[in-house]
C-alpha cells in the first residue's frame, strides 16, 4: 500500500493512509478537514481537496467505482461537469487508475 500512497498527490495521502489504518469515516472526515483547513486552500485546490476527502470515503464505503464517479461528478460545477461527460461518457474508471501488479510495480 505504501506503493501506491506514495504515487498519490499529497492531499490525499492522509485520508488514505487513515482509511488503511482503520479510522472510523467519521475520524477520516475530521482529521481530512483539519488538513483541509491547515493549508487553507483557495479556489480549484479546495474543490480538489473536497473530492478526495469524499472519495476517499466513498472508496472506504466500499462504492461501485463507476458509481463513485457519477457521486464525485455532481462536485464539479455544472458547466465543467457536462463537458467531462461529453468527453469521457464511455470511460470506466478503471480504464484512468495506474494499474499495479503483485509486487506493486506499476504498469502502464
Amino acid at each position: 500500500m505504501e506503493l501506491f500512497i506514495e504515487d498519490l498527490p499529497e492531499l490525499l495521502q492522509l485520508p488514505i493512509e487513515l482509511i488503511v489504518d482503520a479510522y472510523s469515516p467519521k475520524k477520516v472526515v475530521e482529521f481530512a478537514t483539519n488538513d483541509y483547513w491547515t493549508r487553507d486552500p483557495q479556489g480549484i485546490q479546495a474543490m480538489i481537496f473536497y473530492i478526495y476527502i469524499y472519495g476517499t470515503l466513498y472508496v472506504q464505503k466500499g462504492y461501485n467505482p463507476n458509481a463513485l464517479k457519477e457521486i464525485l461528478g455532481t462536485l464539479f460545477p455544472l458547466n465543467w461537469r457536462q463537458e467531462y461527460y461529453k468527453k469521457w461518457k464511455k470511460t470506466e474508471i478503471t480504464d484512468i487508475l495506474p494499474r499495479y501488479d503483485a509486487a506493486g510495480t506499476w504498469k502502464q
